[in-house]
């Protein structure tokens, strides 16, 4: 759990916000990661 806190917080509340409020936080935030390039 300590990973994904950290990367939520790297991502941002604006990005952290969208994926909370989705259903699949993890497929999206994973997502995400890719495309930003992490």
């Amino acid at each position: 759990m300590s990973c994904s806190v950290v990367v939520m917080m790297m991502f941002g509340k604006k990005q952290l916000r969208a994926i909370v409020t989705l259903p699949s936080g993890g497929v999206q935030l994973q997502t995400a990661f890719r495309d930003t390039g992490g």
